[in-house]
């Protein structure tokens, strides 16, 4: 998944429900970054999720929670919070649904 953060500088760390750490940096405001899934599906190395959710924590101490189950759907230009995303695969490497949007 492609997101784009549209807060204020701060450091993120991001943490999906397996406990992994997927991202942890220094971001700036309209900076995107990639985030990918460690948690195993199956017996392929390729065929891995996030897990039912990930959360972003900033420095401030804002957290944010994205359901990544395909029980919700997520679209291109959706808002979680500081965060749109951008672009994205499903665990089947399925394209996420929707069109960017006019803020893109």
């Amino acid at each position: 998944m492609l997101l784009r953060y549209t807060g204020a500088t701060t450091d993120i760390v991001v943490i999906q429900k397996n406990g992994d750490t997927i991202y942890q940096a220094e971001t700036f405001s309209s900076q995107s970054f990639a985030l990918t899934g460690t948690d195993q599906r199956g017996k392929k190395i390729s065929n891995t999720t996030f897990g039912p959710w990930i959360d972003l924590y900033q420095a401030d101490g804002s957290h944010t929670r994205i359901h990544t189950s395909c029980s919700i759907e997520i679209n291109v230009g959706d808002r979680f919070g500081d965060y749109q995303v951008l672009s994205g695969t499903s665990r089947n490497n399925g394209l996420i649904c929707g069109v960017p949007t006019n803020d893109d």
